[in-house]
């Protein structure tokens, strides 16, 4: 009996009677509100903290995010680079298909033996006055034979070897051939300039010249096709009492983009 009067026994019945009393009280519903202000109380703090912890984890989410754009930016450039490569490749594949077009319908169009020919090499000094063609003595070059391009004359034959040649191109400083204006019938001489690029030289004073005629070759050299479309004048350049009339020439061939060519055999 004494161990009822001890107080580890007094401890024990006191937890017992507040646990029955708890139980009974939450079966009869009178701890609701005590629940809910206990579990109201840790609201304020964690407001505290979750205020005090927005910063940091918006900068780290910022931080994180400004890195993923950084490698999709990367990678979107990388793809546009691809991309604007590929645009080039195509323009200049579009560009050389429509040279070999023109040249096509030029070869099929035309009574002249033509052999087909490509650019290359051009000049060391870098100047659009001489080139390299892929055409030499096997394929029918000779020295003085024609090249046209585009349907105009384009130069002639400077040097030859069996496989090669070089073409002084008609902007050539060094280049000349005999021509007349379509409409007319006296021989000229063709003749490239590095002041004008190509003009028509020593036409005859009485020979009408107005802009728009059209210079051909005038088939004094066999080794030149007659009648080879060489330029379209532009401005006359001579003066009334000057012995001879000279104009410009304008020709239609782009000679910095030169690529492809046919030697009139």
């Amino acid at each position: 009996m004494r161990f009822i009067y001890t107080k580890g026994f007094a401890v024990f019945f006191a937890v017992l009677a507040l646990a029955v009393l708890a139980a009974f009280s939450h079966y009869k519903g009178w701890l609701g509100p005590v629940q809910q202000a206990f579990l109201q109380l840790p609201r304020p703090i964690n407001f505290l903290l979750n205020g005090a912890a927005r910063p940091v984890k918006n900068f780290f989410s910022t931080a994180f995010r400004l890195r993923e754009i950084a490698d999709e930016n990367a990678r979107l450039s990388e793809q546009v680079l691809k991309l604007q490569n590929r645009q080039v490749l195509f323009d200049g594949l579009s560009l050389e298909n429509e040279r070999l077009r023109k040249e096509l319908k030029f070869a099929q169009s035309s009574k002249l033996d033509l052999q087909p020919c490509s650019v290359v090499g051009r000049s060391a000094a870098g100047l659009a006055d001489t080139v390299t063609i892929n055409c030499g003595s096997a394929q029918g070059s000779a020295v003085g034979k024609a090249v046209v391009a585009d349907g105009f004359l384009a130069g002639k034959v400077s040097y030859t070897e069996e496989n090669f040649s070089a073409v002084q191109l008609i902007t050539n400083a060094g280049f000349s051939v005999d021509a007349r204006i379509s409409q007319g019938g006296k021989v000229a001489i063709a003749r490239g300039s590095f002041n004008s690029g190509l003009v028509l030289d020593q036409i005859a004073q009485d020979e009408p010249v107005q802009r728009g005629q059209l210079a051909v070759t005038a088939g004094v050299d066999d080794r030149i096709a007659k009648n080879l479309l060489i330029g379209e004048i532009g401005e006359v350049l001579s003066a009334p009492n000057d012995l001879f009339k000279r104009a410009s020439l304008l020709s239609p061939i782009d000679f910095g983009n030169l690529d492809f060519v046919f030697l009139v055999k």
